[in-house]
């Protein structure tokens, strides 16, 4: 994803399956329902660059067989709905350096073979948290 120009999100779900790119450069962009996924299950690596940006409603990473990892860097990301990390195989989860603001944080995580929700180095702020089964590091 590689914004250009003016973003309007309309109260819509964009999805990134299938990335020429494992970069997303959504700087500064407000999106209502985000959902980045492998549904091929190849396993790329998505990394946040340039800017952070929000989510109005939620933002879902859906992991295929081979597992995905996803970084935010040191940028601002607020999702005022639900982070929801789910599908199968692994999934870290970088939040880097910057500030996270979340509702709600689900780990679908009973099918995960390794779950991984990094915070060490962010700040990250969330309301509730709430795991669906298996063992989260």
């Amino acid at each position: 994803f590689n914004r250009v120009g003016t973003f309007n999100h309309n109260n819509g779900t964009v999805k990134i399956t299938t990335p020429a790119s494992n970069n997303i450069d959504a700087t500064g962009d407000t999106f209502y329902n985000l959902t980045v996924g492998m549904g091929n299950s190849s396993g790329y690596d998505f990394n946040l660059i340039n800017d952070g940006f929000t989510v109005l409603n939620d933002l879902t990473f859906g992991i295929g067989t081979a597992g995905g990892n996803f970084g935010v860097g040191a940028h601002d990301i607020d999702v005022f709905g639900t982070l929801h990390l789910a599908g199968t195989g692994r999934c870290y989860f970088n939040c880097g350096s910057g500030t996270m603001d979340v509702n709600n944080v689900l780990l679908d995580s009973s099918d995960m073979t390794d779950v991984r929700l990094n915070t060490q180095t962010c700040t990250f702020n969330v309301t509730s948290l709430r795991n669906m089964g298996g063992a989260v590091v």
